[in-house]
């Protein structure tokens, strides 16, 4: 029979349920509520039961999605306090399934913990003390390594009439005040958990959280959001991710073969990269992985200066580690971490032979143009000179059809020649020695395949290494491969409808005349994408560099040109399909235009002066503005727009270029 108060649910039979208790096929639940009906005498305690039933039911439901972080809640030390860090707003959910919010960010006085002391130990978080002055003079010198974590409270406030409830209080006619309302509210809470703080103790910590030997305390009413180390209530250091988890990532992996939930790689890969950040300086120069972390996640950054581009060298990992050298697309560096996250992490502190066993791949992230430019000089230069070929490893075989691609790395720290492999010995005998020879005198040279490696490494502005599986795969696809076309008479017609706007019909006709047949196809096909073809001032760039761009000028995308040429400037040298790549080259970037966009908005007269669109063209400057618009605040980009609106009208180049390239250099 179904409840008709609730029909989603079969209503049994009292003397059924005692029946199916004791063959054990029902399980009662703890949870109950009051049952209404007409002529029950209604009690506080009635409410109160059914409000603890709801209570209770939703912290069930919040525990089947798991608990952490859902948005914000980034702990982050004040720059002009050493005592004080800053919760950002935020929400999340404890273990025990009850939701934290802080609707403003919240600063917190670390020097004040004697009061953070008393409430942790009201709450039965953290040991009690047996009065008040004890927990000041516990408080007032705190030590050591502490977890810092919101909870759920409640406080009773408002005073309402209380009213007799008996016949001897009517008699009196007594009427007292009770507290009317609960107010639920998020308390901050301090939980030590090691009374040892010095640096090296993070390193530690990490290594032991994230390879599995540790699991940090959970309270079950507290959501744990930072790691901080105080020295008497001093902070030396705050870490977000050893302790706090994100709610979206609780999920273990494919029918729960990880081990270790994936919500803790990707803790330990945050948790990486920030204290990465931090012990990364000019100042302090190369150093290895193992002197600051004992372990490290399947994928992340490395320090620049960890490859010297002089030697092809690395310092950063074991020598034992097999390491290699390779570029990807800049827009698949995402999906080569996400794809790490299933991998176990790497054991700095552990033997060599198991060491011996892992294979890592150095990662050069570059746009799309540059690297299939690299691409082909590679296989140019691998196919006339005899280039040194890979370590052939496990990992490796599947990509032997590239192997031009990829560029071992040698080890250079003391000792690391004893430590070497035989087959890498083999190897170094074989390989060529590097020599510093002067550069050819003829610019159309070919480059060698070391020379190549290097300008890729000095133009990189960030290095990732990732994990390499050791069981080889490779997808069979089974089918023939169809060339996908698009209409090129519609881009060829958009174009010169564009071109016939910007009144530059007798300029472009000057390109496709000094251009060969396949230049001229590449060239329609450059200032047909939609980036540049919507935008006038990246429309009139392009064509403004593919009139003046020298062979030898270099091709990096953020790099401002050597020279404020007029779009107007002679034509000098034949445009063929390199020179028309290398500015393809400099226009690849996935997010050219955004920067534009934003200036336009707050500047109307840089899309619609002509005059102004032609001067900033001229400047030569126009990838790094779009650089600069992307990074700057709204206020920042008004006044900047401004700016360069007034120097654009002046007609003046020199002065557009120097204000762009200023900018350049404090948003780098």
């Amino acid at each position: 029979m179904s409840d008709p108060y609730n029909p989603a649910r079969e209503d049994i039979e009292q003397s059924e349920s005692v029946i199916l208790t004791e063959n054990g096929t029902l399980i009662t639940s703890e949870q109950s509520r009051p049952l209404y009906f007409d002529g029950r005498f209604l009690k506080a305690e009635d409410l109160i039961s059914e409000q603890t039933y709801f209570l209770k039911r939703q912290a069930t439901l919040n525990r089947a999605n798991g608990f952490g972080v859902v948005r914000g809640l980034e702990v982050t030390e004040e720059r002009t306090s050493r005592f004080r860090v800053v919760i950002a707003k935020g929400s999340g959910v404890t273990p025990s399934g009850e939701s934290v919010v802080l609707e403003n960010d919240l600063p917190i006085n670390l020097s004040d913990t004697a009061r953070i002391a008393m409430y942790d130990a009201a709450m039965g978080v953290a040991q009690k003390t047996p009065d008040a002055e004890n927990a000041r003079e516990s408080a007032r010198s705190q030590t050591g390594v502490f977890i810092l974590g919101l909870r759920l409270v409640e406080y009773k406030t408002g005073n309402v009439p209380s009213f007799p409830t008996s016949s001897g209080g009517l008699a009196t006619g007594t009427i007292g005040t009770q507290k009317g309302e609960i107010v639920e509210a998020t308390a901050v809470t301090l939980a030590r958990y090691s009374d040892v703080g010095e640096d090296r103790m993070r390193s530690r910590i990490a290594g032991d959280i994230f390879s599995g030997k540790t699991i940090p305390p959970e309270p079950a009413n507290m959501l744990p959001l930072a790691m901080i180390a105080l020295e008497n209530n001093r902070i030396q250091w705050v870490d977000n991710f050893l302790v706090r988890r994100e709610l979206r990532n609780v999920a273990s992996g494919p029918l729960g073969l990880q081990t270790v939930p994936r919500a803790l790689r990707f803790a330990h890969l945050q948790q990486y990269n920030q204290q990465l950040s931090e012990e990364t300086s000019p100042d302090k120069g190369r150093f290895s992985a193992s002197s600051k972390f004992d372990s490290l996640p399947a994928a992340g950054r490395l320090p620049r200066s960890a490859v010297s581009t002089e030697d092809f060298s690395q310092t950063y990992f074991p020598p034992e580690i097999s390491v290699q050298l390779t570029a990807v697309p800049t827009d698949e560096v995402a999906a080569l971490i996400e794809d790490s996250l299933v991998l176990p992490p790497i054991n700095l502190r552990a033997s060599a032979a198991e060491l011996e066993s892992l294979s890592l791949l150095l990662v050069i992230p570059m746009i799309r143009q540059a690297l299939t430019e690299l691409k082909r000089k590679l296989a140019a230069a691998s196919a006339t000179a005899a280039a040194p070929q890979p370590i052939p490893t496990i990992s490796s075989i599947r990509f032997q059809n590239t192997a031009f691609f990829r560029k071992p790395l040698i080890l250079s720290v003391p000792g690391a020649i004893a430590k070497r492999n035989p087959l890498q010995k083999l190897y170094d005998l074989k390989r060529p020695k590097l020599l510093r020879l002067q550069p050819p005198t003829n610019p159309t040279d070919e480059q060698s395949v070391d020379d190549l490696w290097q300008q890729a490494l000095t133009g990189a502005s960030e290095l990732w290494y990732v994990r390499q599986r050791n069981i080889p795969y490779q997808s069979e696809i089974v089918g023939t491969a169809v060339p996908l076309t698009g209409d090129d008479t519609t881009v060829e017609r958009q174009v010169n409808e564009r071109i016939a706007e910007l009144d530059l019909t007798s300029r472009f006709a000057d390109l496709q005349n000094n251009a060969g047949v396949i230049a001229r196809a590449e060239v329609v096909s450059l200032l047909g994408s939609p980036q540049i073809n919507r935008s006038n001032l990246l429309l009139r760039s392009a064509i403004r560099d593919l009139g003046n761009i020298s062979p030898a000028e270099p091709t990096e995308t953020d790099e401002p040109s050597t020279e404020a040429n007029p779009i107007t400037n002679p034509i000098t040298n034949p445009i063929n399909r390199a020179r028309v790549a290398r500015v393809a080259e400099r226009f690849g970037d996935p997010r050219l235009g955004e920067g534009i966009s934003r200036l336009e908005s707050v500047a109307p007269a840089i899309k619609e002066n002509e005059a102004i669109v032609s001067a900033l063209a001229d400047s030569g400057d126009v990838i790094a503005l779009d650089r600069v618009a992307r990074t700057l605040s709204p206020s920042e980009l008004n006044t900047f727009g401004r700016e360069l609106t007034t120097l654009a009208q002046r007609g003046n180049t020199a002065e557009v270029s120097s204000l762009i390239r200023n900018r350049l250099e404090v948003v780098r």
